[in-house]
């Protein structure tokens, strides 16, 4: 890409060749204008917290610079996480906004990072005698488990994004040459065939898979596919994981030997294998569409509306898979998806537990930000290889309350746990341990949440073979690489309308309608000859007949599904989605109160939204009351209210306890 038109790339990078196991493609632009309350913290991240961030936490790049330089700089095993978590974050941020000026900021950083690799390839922390050797630079004979190779991937695989992104072939020449170094040290004859599981701490050193697996999907390279599989024999070792035994049995993520969130970058790599198991062996969609309401998506006749049937609450591998090269991965990766979405997703949809599963989410404890990440990105590799819609349920939850109530609103700091109940902290004090001079911001989270925000740009626009899906209803204005022009307004999700308009494309169009809206309504008009209005504004009389053509689905849109519709150059479509308040019944700890939602947001109260009663004895919400309270929103700073005649006002989770006061989403109500 020329950096004074950034205009992106065709496919996302992780897809930099096509896979034919894909269902689901995402869809990139060339112009981006997200206007809504993602959009807002997205900038707010990009000027407040990524770019200037070289200078403001120099560290990031100098701990690679002086790593052989004399006394050694005291480190962690994962700091060297820090530059690759930080470019694949400002990467899915670049993404949604489409920023000129944080592509070039973040083009410099790259280059430099760069100019940190060693002669021989290496592209991490630690000194010459203990380059993935699993030692710390101070005590080079002993194996203290540094994870220099985790390190390595989440750098490698940053580049990977913005190979994909700008196809400076500089970057994947980097990325092989450290790739080169791993085939050197591991696996290989001349070095003793020595073990990852050798570097300890299995459920990190292990990731390269992931990176090895996408390495060869770019370059076709079977030595790269060859090092990801001996990785694949790793993990029935008893020192890691046993992944794929544990799932393919039915045993639940939580029970598995390493139920750590780390575990889920393997697990990326599992799907991706399977990506790599179908590259020689093609498939067409309908060969492997496992879910009848994603077959209709295929197999609908052009020219008629259609509604597509719910998708099964937890879909199995289809019956054609078994017979598809390596559908043990899909199946692998699928149901620790489904495993850990079953006991681990808290209210908020966020994963873990104290950095792990541990079986049930209504057990307090650390709430961390990048298990969230990584849970959410195995989400979007599932929905692009199944197409399955209520993943999409699921990332849309996460993102409004878990992903974005990670973030300060002003984009300045981010949280490493960010609770259901309690009080929201700056990562950089709850982990201060991890800070270090020259970097007193940097940890693995503070440098990760950024790709939280942005992987929305992964999943809000997708396509299928034969359909344009859009999946996210956020105010904004779009062009894609095609030269579709997408607009969509409304004020979602503070607001239960949508109206979406869609120009120059002539072909079917699939809307997601969420699980939890029950009752939809849909009313969409073809306009012929003629663009649509800057407003799009439906036609309230019969002098517009002749132009527009009135469309209505039959059935009436179902609940978890697709609606389909033909578009002939321009249409307007009005979406009037089920806002009506839903509950989460509590559990365990929380026995006998209730979370509370409406449309995709979590509400709760904070000391400022009390009304003076105290937080630990909130009297009992009246569910008559909150069917018909209504929702009130502020615009520019997004806040959504539900004031309540006992003087408690319910706010949503993004927003609670911001000021650093105390707050709750666990209620009473009857």
């Amino acid at each position: 890409m020329n950096k004074n038109n950034p205009i992106g790339s065709a496919n996302i990078p992780s897809n930099g060749i096509k896979s034919d196991r894909d269902l689901m493609h995402a869809v990139h632009m060339k112009s981006s204008r997200p206007t809504g309350i993602t959009g807002r913290l997205a900038e707010n991240i990009t000027k407040n917290w990524l770019i200037g961030l070289r200078e403001t936490n120099p560290g990031i790049l100098d701990m690679f610079h002086e790593r052989d330089q004399l006394p050694y700089r005291e480190m962690l095993p994962w700091l060297g996480e820090f530059a690759g978590k930080y470019i694949t974050g400002a990467y899915h941020i670049y993404r949604l906004t489409l920023n000129p000026a944080l592509y070039d900021y973040i083009i410099s950083f790259i280059e430099e990072l760069m100019e940190c690799q060693a002669e021989d390839g290496y592209l991490g922390v630690f000194s010459r005698e203990c380059r993935l050797t699993g030692s710390f630079s101070q005590k080079p004979y002993e194996v203290e488990g540094t994870w220099d190779a985790w390190n390595h991937y989440h750098i490698l695989y940053g580049l990977l994004l913005w190979y994909g992104e700008t196809k400076d072939a500089r970057y994947l020449a980097c990325a092989e040459k450290t790739a080169g170094l791993f085939l050197e040290k591991f696996y290989c004859p001349a070095s003793g065939r020595k073990s990852l599981l050798e570097l300890q701490s299995a459920e990190t050193n292990l990731s390269p898979i992931h990176v090895f697996a996408l390495l060869y999907r770019l370059t076709g390279k079977q030595c790269y596919l060859d090092f990801a599989l001996e990785i694949e024999k790793d993990l029935a070792d008893k020192r890691a994981g046993n992944y794929i035994h544990c799932a393919l049995n039915g045993i639940e993520y939580y029970q598995c030997p390493k139920p750590r969130w780390e575990s889920l970058h393997i697990i990326l790599g599992l799907a991706e294998l399977y990506r790599a198991a179908g590259h020689t062996s093609r498939k067409e969609p309908s060969d492997v569409i496992s879910d009848t309401s994603l077959r209709s998506l295929f197999d609908a006749q052009p020219g008629k509306s259609a509604c597509m049937g719910q998708n099964p609450p937890a879909p199995a591998a289809c019956d054609t898979q078994d017979q598809l090269p390596g559908a043990y991965y899909l199946q692998t990766a699928e149901q620790i998806y489904r495993s850990i979405r079953k006991t681990d997703v808290h209210n908020t949809g966020a994963f873990s537990t104290d950095e792990q599963a541990i079986g049930t989410p209504f057990k307090n404890g650390n709430i961390e930000t990048c298990c969230v990440i990584a849970y959410n990105a195995l989400a979007v590799e599932l929905f692009k290889l199944t197409g399955a819609v209520d993943i999409l349920d699921f990332l849309e939850l996460a993102h409004y309350n878990a992903c974005m109530g990670a973030w300060s609103p002003t984009g300045r700091w981010s949280t490493y746990h960010t609770p259901m109940v309690g009080e929201r902290h700056a990562n950089f004090h709850d982990i201060s341990f991890q800070s270090r001079a020259g970097s007193p911001e940097l940890n693995c989270c503070s440098v990760n949440a950024p790709r939280a925000v942005g992987m929305l740009s992964e999943w809000a626009v997708t396509r299928t073979e034969t359909a344009l899906c859009i999946n996210a209803y956020e105010d904004g204005e779009f062009v894609t690489e095609e030269n579709v022009r997408i607009r969509i307004s409304g004020g979602y999700p503070a607001k239960d309308t949508v109206e979406i308009a869609v120009e120059n494309y002539i072909g079917d169009l699939a809307l997601r309608i969420p699980g939890w809206s029950v009752h939809t309504s849909l009313a969409a008009e073809n306009i012929w000859g003629r663009s649509t209005p800057q407003a799009a504004v439906f036609s309230q009389d019969t002098r517009a007949v002749q132009e527009t053509a009135p469309l209505s689905p039959d059935p009436p849109p179902a609940a978890g599904s697709y609606c389909r519709l033909h578009c002939k150059g321009s249409i307007l479509i009005r979406l009037q989605l089920d806002f009506t308040t839903r509950y989460l019944e509590g559990k365990e700890a929380y026995e006998g109160y209730v979370s509370i939602y409406r449309g995709p947001i979590l509400f709760g109260t904070d000391i400022s939204l009390a009304g003076g009663h105290d937080l630990t004895k909130l009297p009992v919400l009246s569910r008559k009351e909150l069917k018909n309270a209504p929702s009130l929103s502020e615009q520019n700073e997004g806040r959504i209210r539900i004031p309540l005649s006992c003087g408690i006002t319910l706010g949503d989770f993004y927003h609670l306890g911001q000021s650093g006061c105390r707050y709750t989403t666990w209620l009473q109500a009857e």
